[in-house]
Protein backbone atom coordinates (compact mmCIF):
# COMPACT_ATOMS: atom_id res chain seq x y z
CA UNK A 1 0.00 0.00 0.00
CA UNK A 2 1.20 3.61 -0.80
CA UNK A 3 2.59 5.67 1.77
CA UNK A 4 -0.18 8.76 2.72
CA UNK A 5 1.92 11.49 0.78
CA UNK A 6 2.47 9.50 -2.26
CA UNK A 7 -1.60 8.65 -2.08
CA UNK A 8 -2.26 12.70 -1.99
CA UNK A 9 -0.06 13.35 -4.27
CA UNK A 10 -1.75 10.63 -6.50
CA UNK A 11 -5.07 11.58 -5.67
CA UNK A 12 -4.64 16.09 -5.96
CA UNK A 13 -1.47 16.15 -8.33
CA UNK A 14 -2.71 19.51 -9.56
CA UNK A 15 -2.87 20.90 -5.93
CA UNK A 16 0.54 19.85 -5.23
CA UNK A 17 1.84 21.37 -8.44
CA UNK A 18 0.09 24.33 -8.42
CA UNK A 19 1.72 24.64 -4.64
CA UNK A 20 5.19 23.62 -6.10
CA UNK A 21 4.92 26.67 -8.61
CA UNK A 22 4.15 28.81 -6.13
CA UNK A 23 6.95 27.98 -4.09
CA UNK A 24 9.37 28.54 -6.91
CA UNK A 25 7.84 31.79 -8.17
CA UNK A 26 7.95 33.37 -4.73
CA UNK A 27 12.10 31.80 -4.38
CA UNK A 28 12.62 33.60 -7.61
CA UNK A 29 11.23 37.12 -7.08
CA UNK A 30 12.59 37.19 -3.96
CA UNK A 31 16.30 35.95 -5.64
CA UNK A 32 15.85 38.57 -7.93
CA UNK A 33 14.96 41.24 -5.62
CA UNK A 34 18.55 40.80 -3.53
CA UNK A 35 20.26 41.16 -6.47
CA UNK A 36 18.76 43.86 -7.41
CA UNK A 37 19.52 45.48 -4.17
CA UNK A 38 22.83 44.83 -4.55
CA UNK A 39 23.58 46.22 -8.14
CA UNK A 40 21.12 48.82 -7.33
CA UNK A 41 22.32 51.37 -4.73
CA UNK A 42 21.49 54.11 -3.26
CA UNK A 43 24.35 57.13 -2.43
CA UNK A 44 21.29 59.78 -2.09
CA UNK A 45 18.08 59.28 -1.69
CA UNK A 46 17.68 60.71 -5.40
CA UNK A 47 20.93 59.41 -6.64
CA UNK A 48 21.35 55.48 -8.07
CA UNK A 49 24.71 53.39 -9.19
CA UNK A 50 24.32 50.55 -10.80
CA UNK A 51 25.51 48.20 -13.31
CA UNK A 52 24.12 47.38 -16.70
CA UNK A 53 21.76 44.53 -15.22
CA UNK A 54 19.77 47.40 -13.54
CA UNK A 55 20.17 49.67 -16.54
CA UNK A 56 17.82 47.15 -18.76
CA UNK A 57 15.03 46.72 -16.00
CA UNK A 58 12.65 48.76 -16.46
CA UNK A 59 10.18 47.28 -14.25
CA UNK A 60 13.15 47.77 -11.32
CA UNK A 61 13.31 51.59 -12.81
CA UNK A 62 9.15 52.57 -12.76
CA UNK A 63 9.45 51.94 -9.18
CA UNK A 64 12.20 53.50 -7.83
CA UNK A 65 10.73 56.73 -10.68
CA UNK A 66 14.67 56.40 -12.10
CA UNK A 67 14.17 58.84 -15.08
CA UNK A 68 17.49 60.38 -16.01
CA UNK A 69 20.26 57.66 -16.31
CA UNK A 70 24.20 58.60 -17.23
CA UNK A 71 25.75 55.63 -19.04
CA UNK A 72 29.71 55.71 -18.39
CA UNK A 73 30.35 53.39 -21.10
CA UNK A 74 31.56 54.25 -25.24
CA UNK A 75 28.83 53.74 -27.50
CA UNK A 76 27.41 50.25 -27.95
CA UNK A 77 29.14 49.92 -31.55
CA UNK A 78 32.34 50.43 -29.67
CA UNK A 79 31.73 47.94 -26.48
CA UNK A 80 30.04 49.75 -24.34
CA UNK A 81 26.06 49.47 -22.66
CA UNK A 82 22.93 50.37 -25.06
CA UNK A 83 20.97 53.11 -23.73
CA UNK A 84 17.79 50.78 -23.53
CA UNK A 85 14.85 52.90 -23.37
CA UNK A 86 16.26 55.78 -24.90
CA UNK A 87 13.18 56.06 -27.79
CA UNK A 88 11.06 55.28 -24.56
CA UNK A 89 8.90 58.59 -22.79
CA UNK A 90 10.06 58.53 -19.28
CA UNK A 91 13.51 58.33 -19.96
CA UNK A 92 16.58 60.94 -20.79
CA UNK A 93 19.81 59.42 -21.05
CA UNK A 94 23.59 61.10 -21.14
CA UNK A 95 25.75 59.05 -22.54
CA UNK A 96 29.83 60.03 -21.10
CA UNK A 97 32.36 57.70 -23.46
CA UNK A 98 34.49 56.58 -21.28
CA UNK A 99 36.57 53.42 -20.73
CA UNK A 100 37.62 51.30 -17.75
CA UNK A 101 41.45 52.68 -18.73
CA UNK A 102 43.73 54.28 -16.83
CA UNK A 103 44.81 56.32 -19.88
CA UNK A 104 41.31 58.01 -19.94
CA UNK A 105 40.48 61.33 -18.67
CA UNK A 106 37.96 61.18 -16.60
CA UNK A 107 37.61 65.16 -15.70
CA UNK A 108 37.00 66.10 -19.35
CA UNK A 109 33.73 64.04 -18.99
CA UNK A 110 32.80 65.54 -14.75
CA UNK A 111 31.74 68.65 -16.25
CA UNK A 112 28.61 67.63 -18.32
CA UNK A 113 28.01 65.01 -15.72
CA UNK A 114 27.53 67.50 -13.10
CA UNK A 115 25.54 70.03 -14.94
CA UNK A 116 23.20 67.05 -16.23
CA UNK A 117 23.26 65.77 -12.08
CA UNK A 118 22.33 68.78 -11.07
CA UNK A 119 19.37 69.62 -13.38
CA UNK A 120 17.65 66.66 -12.25
CA UNK A 121 18.47 67.54 -9.09
CA UNK A 122 16.83 70.94 -9.33
CA UNK A 123 13.59 69.46 -11.27
CA UNK A 124 13.59 67.12 -8.76
CA UNK A 125 10.67 65.13 -11.02
CA UNK A 126 12.57 61.98 -10.69
CA UNK A 127 15.46 59.81 -9.85
CA UNK A 128 18.76 59.38 -11.08
CA UNK A 129 21.03 55.84 -12.27
CA UNK A 130 24.39 56.35 -12.88
CA UNK A 131 25.84 52.90 -14.36
CA UNK A 132 28.74 51.39 -16.54
CA UNK A 133 29.41 47.60 -17.31
CA UNK A 134 29.66 46.55 -13.77
CA UNK A 135 29.53 49.34 -11.10
CA UNK A 136 32.71 49.49 -10.04
CA UNK A 137 34.92 51.98 -11.27
CA UNK A 138 33.42 54.56 -13.84
CA UNK A 139 30.12 54.82 -12.44
CA UNK A 140 31.27 55.41 -8.84
CA UNK A 141 34.44 57.63 -10.26
CA UNK A 142 31.50 60.10 -11.80
CA UNK A 143 29.89 59.82 -8.25
CA UNK A 144 32.43 60.87 -6.64
CA UNK A 145 33.49 63.70 -8.83
CA UNK A 146 30.09 64.71 -8.57
CA UNK A 147 29.97 64.93 -4.42
CA UNK A 148 33.25 66.44 -4.61
CA UNK A 149 32.38 69.25 -6.90
CA UNK A 150 28.82 69.61 -5.26
CA UNK A 151 29.12 68.67 -1.77
CA UNK A 152 32.03 70.43 -0.30
CA UNK A 153 33.27 66.90 0.58
CA UNK A 154 37.14 65.86 -0.29
CA UNK A 155 37.82 62.50 -2.54
CA UNK A 156 38.13 60.39 0.54
CA UNK A 157 34.96 61.01 2.26
CA UNK A 158 33.79 61.33 -1.00
CA UNK A 159 34.71 57.27 -1.48
CA UNK A 160 33.45 56.50 1.82
CA UNK A 161 30.32 57.56 0.35
CA UNK A 162 29.85 55.65 -2.10
CA UNK A 163 31.37 52.53 -0.76
CA UNK A 164 28.75 52.49 2.26
CA UNK A 165 25.80 52.30 -0.21
CA UNK A 166 27.94 49.83 -2.56
CA UNK A 167 30.66 48.41 -1.73
CA UNK A 168 31.72 47.00 -4.23
CA UNK A 169 32.99 50.26 -5.86
CA UNK A 170 36.26 50.31 -6.99
CA UNK A 171 37.86 53.33 -9.31
CA UNK A 172 40.77 52.69 -11.28
CA UNK A 173 44.13 53.98 -9.81
CA UNK A 174 44.04 57.19 -12.53
CA UNK A 175 40.69 57.62 -11.85
CA UNK A 176 41.38 58.36 -8.09
CA UNK A 177 44.21 60.42 -8.86
CA UNK A 178 42.53 62.83 -11.21
CA UNK A 179 39.43 62.79 -8.81
CA UNK A 180 42.17 63.70 -5.84
CA UNK A 181 43.22 66.87 -8.03
CA UNK A 182 39.62 68.35 -7.37
CA UNK A 183 38.77 71.21 -4.46
CA UNK A 184 35.91 70.93 -3.09
CA UNK A 185 33.03 72.85 -3.53
CA UNK A 186 29.48 73.76 -2.78
CA UNK A 187 26.38 74.47 -5.51
CA UNK A 188 23.55 76.16 -4.51
CA UNK A 189 20.43 76.16 -6.48
CA UNK A 190 21.49 77.73 -9.29
CA UNK A 191 24.91 76.09 -10.04
CA UNK A 192 27.08 78.71 -8.59
CA UNK A 193 30.38 76.97 -7.32
CA UNK A 194 30.96 78.15 -3.73
CA UNK A 195 34.08 77.37 -1.81
CA UNK A 196 36.42 76.61 -4.97
CA UNK A 197 39.95 78.00 -5.74
CA UNK A 198 39.61 80.96 -7.67
CA UNK A 199 42.16 82.14 -10.16
CA UNK A 200 44.42 85.16 -9.04
CA UNK A 201 42.97 87.88 -11.17
CA UNK A 202 45.59 90.84 -12.52
CA UNK A 203 46.37 93.48 -10.32
CA UNK A 204 46.51 91.76 -7.23
CA UNK A 205 46.36 88.36 -5.04
CA UNK A 206 44.93 84.90 -5.15
CA UNK A 207 41.32 86.60 -5.30
CA UNK A 208 41.96 89.57 -4.68
CA UNK A 209 40.11 92.96 -6.54
CA UNK A 210 41.80 94.52 -9.58
CA UNK A 211 43.17 98.31 -9.19
CA UNK A 212 40.86 100.44 -10.01
CA UNK A 213 41.93 102.68 -13.78
CA UNK A 214 42.92 105.88 -13.91
CA UNK A 215 40.00 108.23 -15.18
CA UNK A 216 40.66 109.79 -18.47
CA UNK A 217 39.98 113.45 -19.36
CA UNK A 218 40.08 116.97 -16.98
CA UNK A 219 38.69 116.23 -12.98
CA UNK A 220 35.41 116.40 -12.55
CA UNK A 221 33.63 119.05 -9.94
CA UNK A 222 34.58 122.85 -8.60
CA UNK A 223 38.55 122.77 -9.04
CA UNK A 224 40.18 122.49 -6.25
CA UNK A 225 41.43 125.35 -3.80
CA UNK A 226 44.81 125.13 -4.41
CA UNK A 227 44.32 125.20 -8.21
CA UNK A 228 46.17 128.15 -9.90
CA UNK A 229 44.44 131.20 -10.85
CA UNK A 230 43.33 131.65 -14.54
CA UNK A 231 46.02 134.56 -16.13
CA UNK A 232 45.55 137.38 -18.50
CA UNK A 233 44.40 136.32 -21.63
CA UNK A 234 46.95 136.91 -24.48
CA UNK A 235 46.96 139.90 -26.52
CA UNK A 236 46.38 143.78 -26.75
CA UNK A 237 42.99 144.51 -25.08
CA UNK A 238 40.36 146.25 -26.99
CA UNK A 239 39.84 150.05 -26.19
CA UNK A 240 37.59 151.70 -24.25
CA UNK A 241 34.53 152.81 -26.35
CA UNK A 242 34.26 156.76 -25.84
CA UNK A 243 30.92 158.18 -23.97
CA UNK A 244 29.87 160.37 -27.31
CA UNK A 245 30.15 156.84 -29.11
CA UNK A 246 28.16 155.34 -26.46
CA UNK A 247 25.21 157.74 -26.36
CA UNK A 248 25.24 157.68 -30.31
CA UNK A 249 24.68 154.40 -30.41
CA UNK A 250 21.66 154.74 -28.12
CA UNK A 251 20.05 157.56 -30.42
CA UNK A 252 20.34 155.05 -33.49
CA UNK A 253 18.32 152.31 -31.61
CA UNK A 254 15.80 154.66 -29.90
CA UNK A 255 15.59 155.72 -33.61
CA UNK A 256 15.08 152.42 -35.38
CA UNK A 257 12.56 151.32 -32.66
CA UNK A 258 9.94 154.22 -33.24
CA UNK A 259 10.36 154.20 -37.40
CA UNK A 260 7.22 152.90 -38.89
CA UNK A 261 6.25 152.28 -42.30
CA UNK A 262 7.73 152.56 -45.53
CA UNK A 263 11.52 154.53 -45.30
CA UNK A 264 11.26 157.67 -47.13
CA UNK A 265 12.09 158.90 -50.74
CA UNK A 266 15.43 160.27 -51.20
Amino acid sequence: MPAHDDLMSLIQPERVTRSRACDLAVAVATGEARHAARAMAAVLPWLYMGDKAVAKDRTLLRQLNVRYIVNVTPPRTDGGVANFFEKEHGFEYLRLPLRDMNTESLLDHLPKAVAFLQRARVRADGRVLVHCNEGKSRSASVVIGYLIQTHGVGFAEALEMVRAARPQAEPKEAFCRQLASLHPALLDGGGAAHGSKRPSEPGGGDGAAPAKRRAIGPPRGPPSPEAPAIGPAIGPAPPPASHAAAEAADDSADAAAVRIGPSARP
